[in-house]
């Protein structure tokens, strides 16, 4: 009978368990800067309705002060509901495009398309949109099946380059100076 020896190394043979989840997590790591690429779109958008809701106030405020029926006070209702149907269509997208849902590919494509139209800036712009929206990893990330793995790697996260951060710094800088602009302006016309 052959003695044991407890300093032997087993002889027996490990395997790790392959877990269907590492799986989402790569899946994940691999289009979570995607994600935050289309999330920063439905930022855009909301932006964009925020304005049309301060030009449907605006427009409210001015046709409120109008005294009778004319030609100006049509063209004002006309910019009104054209500025708060803009405004909800883009609150929409931008919902849309935040929670990263299916359906906001043909909407945002709509809209993109429409905003190529805005030469030189809008027409750059919009191309990135439709490439974001429309590129391989755009189409996984805007999938039906995505959300399920959302769901199941909430551990995943986005990891900001300092890149990142000195953009974020200057877009809301440029903000807050355009609101700034803007009471300024309201404020030297009373």
């Amino acid at each position: 009978m052959a003695e044991s020896n407890p300093y032997l190394a087993p002889k027996t043979t490990v395997s790790d368990w392959n877990d269907p989840r590492s799986d989402l997590v790569a899946i994940r790591e691999e289009h979570v800067r995607h994600e935050v690429l289309l999330k920063s779109i439905g930022s855009l958008y909301g932006l964009g309705a925020v304005a049309c809701i301060f030009a449907l106030v605006a427009t409210l405020m001015t046709l409120s002060s109008v005294p009778e029926a004319s030609d100006g006070t049509i063209f004002l209702v006309l910019s009104a509901l054209i500025y708060g149907g803009i405004g909800l269509g883009s609150a929409f997208i931008a919902y849309g495009f935040r929670k990263l849902k299916p359906w906001v590919k043909i909407p945002g494509t709509i809209l993109a398309g429409i905003g190529l139209l805005g030469i030189p800036v809008g027409t750059i712009v919009n191309v990135y949109i439709l490439y974001l929206i429309w590129c391989q990893k755009g189409r996984r990330v805007l999938a039906d099946d995505y959300q399920g793995i959302i769901a199941q790697t909430p551990q995943v996260k986005y990891k900001r380059s300092v890149g990142d951060w000195i953009a974020l710094i200057i877009v809301v800088g440029l903000l807050l100076v355009l609101i700034g602009l803007i009471v300024i302006g309201m404020l030297s016309g009373r």
